[in-house]
Order: C-alpha cells, then sequence, then structure tokens
C-alpha cells in the first residue's frame, strides 16, 4: 500500500492485544482504542488505560489518534443479563467528566486528534446522550484546541506525572 500510494497517508487502528504494534513499518498514523466505560460508576471505570495505552504508542514515534469510547456497551448485548462482566442493566455512557478526561488528558499527551467509536452505536439508544453530554464535552474541547492551536505540541511536564495525573503547558501568542 505505501509502495502504490506513497504520498497518502495510512493510518490502522489498534487494540490494546499482544504485539498490537508489529504494523509500524506499515503505518504513517496510529490509531490506538480501549473501551473501559462499562458499569462501574465515575470515577471508578479504568480510564487510565487509555493514558497507558497512549504513552506506549506515543513511544514508538508515530503520531496518535486514541479512538475514545462514544457508545454504551449495552446496545450490543443483546438479550443476555451480563456483557463482558457486567450487569447489562448497569451498563452506561461516558459521563462529561470521563469525556472531558480522554480529551484533555490525551491532548496533555501530544495526540494529534481524536476519534470516536462509534456514533452509530450510541445513537442506537437514542439521541439524547450524543447530542446532550457528548456534545457538551467535545464543544469545550474544540474550543481548548482553537485557542492552543496547534494543540499537539504542549510543553508536557514529566516531573509531575504518574499513570493518572497529566501536567502540560500551552503557550498561547499575545
Amino acid at each position: 500500500l505505501k509502495q502504490a500510494t506513497p504520498t497518502v497517508p495510512v493510518a490502522i487502528a489498534m487494540a490494546w492485544t499482544k504485539n498490537w504494534y508489529t504494523f509500524m513499518d506499515s503505518l504513517d498514523i496510529l490509531m490506538i482504542d480501549t473501551y473501559p466505560v462499562q458499569h462501574k460508576p465515575f470515577p471508578e471505570s479504568p480510564l487510565g488505560v487509555m493514558t497507558r495505552f497512549t504513552d506506549s504508542a506515543l513511544g514508538l514515534g508515530k503520531p496518535v489518534i486514541p479512538i475514545n469510547q462514544c457508545m454504551n456497551w449495552k446496545v450490543m448485548a443483546g438479550k443476555n443479563d451480563t456483557y463482558r462482566g457486567s450487569p447489562v442493566s448497569e451498563l452506561r455512557f461516558p459521563t462529561i467528566a470521563e469525556i472531558r478526561y480522554w480529551c484533555f488528558s490525551g491532548a496533555a499527551q501530544g495526540v494529534r486528534g481524536m476519534f470516536w467509536w462509534s456514533h452509530t452505536r450510541s445513537i442506537q439508544a437514542g439521541h439524547s446522550w450524543i447530542n446532550g453530554d457528548f456534545a457538551i464535552a467535545t464543544r469545550e474541547f474544540r474550543d481548548f484546541v482553537d485557542l492552543t492551536a496547534p494543540a499537539h505540541t504542549p510543553t508536557i511536564l514529566k516531573q509531575a506525572r504518574d499513570d493518572d495525573v497529566l501536567l502540560a503547558l500551552w503557550r498561547h501568542p499575545a
């Protein structure tokens, strides 16, 4: 593919599985996905899974765009009582705080964009979440990106960082 179309960027979506990085020679943009929000209430969902995955991906030297969770696992559960180890009746959408966490932690890490999976899956449960909490949080993030452009080039303060706390500085020209 890269030989046939050398000027067309190639993006590959990878889940955090064994040897997930094996296609690095074939891609220009690494898109990573994990969807940790199931039934646990905020802040108990393991959101840091995405920030740790992002750190690993960025360490490989290619531009990274995380594919964040934009759905409720309930729509894929069918008639089951449990799905992916969670009670179906308790499965939920990400909260505004969780969406903000993914957006701003990714920006603090220096990702090149945000991608969300899946609009189609999210509206299977109606439009209220996508038009409400999701729209509010992503518009806030869009405003932030516009103010800090280019948002993917923060000064990352690694000394103040652990798996769940990220600190970065964006300089805005006067």
